[in-house]
C-alpha cells in the first residue's frame, strides 16, 4: 500500500503527486495538449516574449513555453515550490540565465517583496497561470493585478480545472458524490466575465480533449476536465 505524506508538508504533497502513475500520465497528456495548441496563445513565437510564470510550482507551464520565450520570471508563494521550480530549471529549454525565480506574492497591496514593484516585474507579454486560479482568495482581484502587469497586447493564459458541472454529458455524467469530491472549476461565461471586467479582451477558451484521472492522497481516483483560455490587454 502507497504511503500518503502529510498534507501540512508541501513538498511531499508535490512530490507525491508528481510521482503518483496515474498523475504522471494524465500531466504528461496535458502537456501533449497544451503543446499542440501554441497557437492558441495568440503570440508571435519568434519575436521576443517576456513570461511571468505566476504560482509556478515546479515549472509545468515553463517547461511547456520556455522553448518560445525569451526570458521566464517565475513567482510562487512557497519556497518549497521555488525549490522544486529551480531544481528543474534545466528542462525548460531556456538559457538558465534567461530564467528569474524568486518567493513573492503579487496579490497583496503592496506586492512582496517591494523589488516586485519595479519595471522588471511589468509589461510581460505573457503571464500563465496553472491549475492555480482557484485556489487564490479572489479570482477577480488575483485576474485584475495580472491583467495590470501585462504590456498592451499582452496575454493572460490561464490552464485551470473546468465545471463539468456546469454541462451535462450524454451518458447522464458523473454521481452526485464524485462531483461532489472534485474542487470547483470555472465555467466558460464566468471566467469570460472575470476578464473583461480587468479590462481585457479577445476572451477565448477551449476545453481540452481528454478526461483526466487525477489520484487523491485518500487514493480515489476523480475525473477531472481542463481548458486552456486566454485574453488579451487592449493595444490602445
Amino acid at each position: 500500500m502507497a504511503t500518503t505524506p502529510n498534507p501540512q508538508d508541501v513538498g511531499a504533497m508535490a512530490d507525491w503527486f508528481d510521482n503518483r502513475p496515474i498523475n504522471k500520465k494524465s500531466r504528461d497528456l496535458q502537456a501533449q495538449a497544451l503543446r499542440d495548441r501554441l497557437a492558441f496563445v495568440g503570440l508571435d513565437w519568434a519575436k521576443q516574449v517576456k513570461m511571468l510564470d505566476y504560482a509556478c510550482g515546479p515549472g509545468f507551464l515553463s517547461r511547456i513555453y520556455g522553448p518560445h520565450v525569451s526570458s521566464i520570471a517565475a513567482i510562487d508563494i512557497s519556497d518549497t515550490m521555488l525549490d522544486r521550480y529551480r531544481s528543474n530549471i534545466g528542462t525548460y529549454g531556456i538559457s538558465t540565465g534567461k530564467v528569474n525565480a524568486l518567493v513573492g506574492n503579487l496579490l497583496v497591496e503592496p506586492p512582496e517583496p517591494a523589488s516586485l514593484s519595479s519595471p522588471e516585474y511589468h509589461e510581460f507579454d505573457l503571464i500563465t497561470v496553472g491549475a492555480a486560479l482557484h485556489h487564490f482568495p479572489s479570482v477577480p482581484s488575483a485576474v485584475h493585478a495580472l491583467a495590470a502587469r501585462l504590456r498592451p497586447g499582452g496575454v493572460l493564459l490561464i490552464c485551470d480545472l473546468f465545471d463539468s458541472d456546469s454541462r451535462k454529458d450524454a451518458d447522464g455524467g458523473e454521481g452526485k458524490v464524485e462531483a461532489a469530491k472534485r474542487p470547483k472549476g470555472f465555467t466558460e461565461e464566468g471566467l469570460k466575465e472575470v476578464m473583461e471586467k480587468a479590462g481585457l479582451t479577445e476572451y477565448k477558451m477551449e476545453v481540452l480533449p481528454e478526461k483526466y484521472e487525477v489520484e487523491l492522497p485518500s487514493l480515489e481516483v476523480l475525473k477531472i476536465e481542463c481548458f486552456l483560455a486566454q485574453a488579451v490587454k487592449p493595444r490602445s
